[in-house]
């Protein structure tokens, strides 16, 4: 039923008019972007996989534990969550050391398999995330087994450094430390090797920051919520509800993941001034242009200059036009000559086909580390959609500069 009188009227008007104005900051374009990566039920996904991944791990670490040390991993989840009572007894027996050498070959070969199926999901988030397209061969499978490796190693770094840390004092503010550091080299590294390293490794220091910030914040809630959680569900559920109650703590750090890679792919191609900021301070913005962003994303492009035109192409337009929606109907503007300019770009990454299409009326030069393009550039809003494009398809801009008409 819609809403009547003239405070209503007004409310509705100021939401719709507000509503493209969110859409265009920051924010928006996140939550625009995690929507579009389909976050929750990404994280959904993950989560059951990695529960299928975890068991086999720690079922694997018990079997092969040493004799005197036969709760070890029962003893690591009581002591990162503070369990006690029921809730430590319900994990205890989750986790009995059974002692048997069939159980950790039958492991291995599970761990391997849901391992890798993981990393697989994983490497498609990212791929989705970024807009590169799959690697083609079996590359992009031993870079998963890569990344399993890196996971594996890294949750194991992560637990000893616990161990070691514990007995010493302020241990608390140690482990923070620590598990920020761990966290921030686990996350970083893992997705440069998901994305068969096609992106330099600074590329993805957003990503490596944002994921392990929030993982370990949320580790502390964690030690807070999830005793009294287990607790409730050993109860009235026994082992399904500690099994229950493990898998909703992975959907939240699953979570985390999925929107700490959405944002920081869309920081990575953000065109406002305090993220090309960033960017440059972290050497992966060129610092040869320096002049206000525009105010519009980088056109996709489809098919070869014939179809839709090349970026090059579809960025003459002025950027307030671009931003409006609306053609330049000033006649004189029209008949003022634009001072058109000669740029080389020097772009690090794997020039793709469908770069080539994209820069199809531009000088292509390649090289073993990237390549250089040279071609016209209208205006600054021109160029800056020229360079919007290079991230979107997965290339980094080294440098960025004139040159003159005879050195083309």
């Amino acid at each position: 039923m819609p809403l009547r009188g003239r405070s209503g009227t007004l409310t509705l008007q100021g939401l719709r008019a507000f509503l493209p104005r969110l859409e265009a900051t920051f924010v928006g374009r996140c939550v625009r972007s995690l929507i579009a990566l389909q976050g929750i039920d990404r994280a959904l996904v993950l989560a059951s996989q990695a529960f299928t991944a975890l068991i086999p791990l720690l079922l694997l670490v018990s079997a092969v534990a040493p004799a005197d040390n036969r709760d070890l991993v029962a003893g690591a989840l009581i002591g990162r969550f503070r369990l006690s009572g029921d809730a430590a007894a319900a994990v205890h027996q989750l986790f009995a050391h059974s002692g048997g050498a069939a159980t950790g070959v039958f492991s291995v070969f599970l761990l391997v398999f849901s391992g890798i199926s993981l990393t697989r999901r994983m490497q498609r988030m990212h791929q989705a995330a970024w807009r590169l397209e799959p690697s083609p061969g079996v590359g992009h499978a031993l870079h998963a087994a890569f990344g399993l490796v890196a996971l594996v190693l890294g949750i194991g770094l992560l637990y000893t450094a616990r161990a070691l840390v514990a007995p010493l004092p302020f241990s608390q503010m140690l482990l923070l430390g620590l598990s920020a550091l761990i966290g921030f080299l686990l996350w970083t590294t893992v997705p440069w090797l998901l994305l068969d390293r096609r992106l330099t490794w600074r590329r993805l220091v957003p990503v490596g920051v944002l994921t392990a910030a929030c993982t370990t914040v949320y580790g502390v809630a964690s030690t807070l919520y999830m005793p009294r959680l287990l607790e409730t569900y050993s109860r009235r559920y026994g082992l399904f509800g500690v099994t229950l109650a493990l898998v909703g703590w992975l959907v939240c750090v699953a979570f985390i993941v999925v929107a700490a890679t959405a944002v920081a792919a869309e920081f990575d191609r953000a065109p406002d001034r305090w993220a090309r900021r960033i960017r440059r301070g972290l050497g992966i913005e060129p610092a040869a242009v320096d002049s206000p962003p525009a105010a519009f994303p980088a056109r996709p492009v489809a098919g070869a200059c014939g179809k839709r035109g090349s970026v090059t192409g579809e960025s003459r337009q002025s950027g307030d036009d671009l931003r409006t929606g609306r053609q330049d109907s000033d006649p004189e503007r029209k008949e003022r000559p634009m001072m058109a300019s000669f740029y080389e770009f020097r772009v690090d990454g794997q020039l793709t086909d469908q770069a080539r299409e994209a820069f199809c009326d531009m000088r292509i030069e390649e090289a073993p580390a990237g390549a250089t393009l040279c071609g016209e550039v209208i205006d600054e809003s021109h160029l800056l959609g020229i360079m919007a494009q290079c991230r979107t398809l997965g290339l980094i801009v080294v440098s960025a500069h004139k040159i003159s008409s005879s050195a083309r």
